[in-house]
């Protein structure tokens, strides 16, 4: 069994532009921070952010464009690839998240559904 996996959730630190391909497919890339805290021996809080470039492929990328902000928190899943660009002392390499999942303000409380648009659709129902 093969399993390529990620999930996220952090702060947007870095929105960039949206490109299209030829086909018109939209896709962007969002950098995500994410932080750990932890206290160390000598009892001072430590923090350190990590960084992860995570692409949006589609309508999401469009979903992304149009509702994103940085400093929003920002929930993603996906999987991870590797690219690589260049020549001999000059290639370089990335990994990024693909993402296929994602979800807006995840620390947010759930709301709370309307009880007329409830209690109407109970109606309906019945």
């Amino acid at each position: 069994m093969n399993i390529n996996k990620v999930i996220l959730a952090g702060r947007i630190a870095r929105l960039f532009d949206v490109k299209y391909f030829d086909d018109g497919t939209a896709c962007m890339a969002v950098t995500l921070a994410t932080t750990e805290a932890w206290t160390d021996k000598s009892g001072s809080r430590r923090e350190r952010s990590d960084f992860h470039r995570a692409i949006f492929v589609g309508r999401s990328a469009e979903i992304v464009q149009e509702h994103a902000v940085v400093g929003q928190e920002l929930y993603v899943c996906g999987r991870l690839i590797h690219r690589a660009w260049g020549e001999g002392a000059q290639r370089q390499f990335i990994t990024e998240v693909r993402v296929d999942g994602m979800d807006f303000e995840f620390g947010a409380r759930p709301r709370q559904p309307d009880r007329a648009a409830a209690d109407s659709a109970s109606a309906e129902v019945a």
